[in-house]
């Protein structure tokens, strides 16, 4: 198990941290998307075109060949004018994404 499968997959979400017995709640929601990883660049950028994710982060593949992909992706990216960050870890590097949260307020007359 990864600790984003344990995330996604959690009746109580947390977020694993570098210290054994500490986990933090998590407050915000996880989206994991599965896709072919035998997918070609079109099939990929073609896919990311449509759900426009603000963060990509690659995982699987040799270091050179992801790196390449994310070179390719981020040039595509900004010939279409989309924001993209794209990020390619080591195996168990964090990796930090920094966001706006968004405030919700309701408003109920009659309360």
């Amino acid at each position: 198990m990864t600790p984003l499968h344990d995330t996604t997959n959690s009746i109580q979400p947390h977020l694993h941290t570098n210290h054994p017995c500490l986990q933090l709640a998590l407050r915000c929601s996880v989206d994991a998307i599965s896709f072919s990883a035998h997918a070609d660049f079109p099939q990929t950028s073609d896919f990311l075109d449509e759900v426009n994710p603000p963060h990509v982060v690659l995982v699987h593949g040799e270091a050179g060949e992801m790196m390449r992909l994310k070179r390719a992706l981020e040039q595509r990216a900004k010939a279409t004018d989309r924001i993209r960050n794209l990020y390619t870890p080591k195996v168990t590097q964090p990796v930090h994404i920094r966001h706006q949260p968004r405030h919700v307020a309701k408003v109920c007359p009659y309360c």
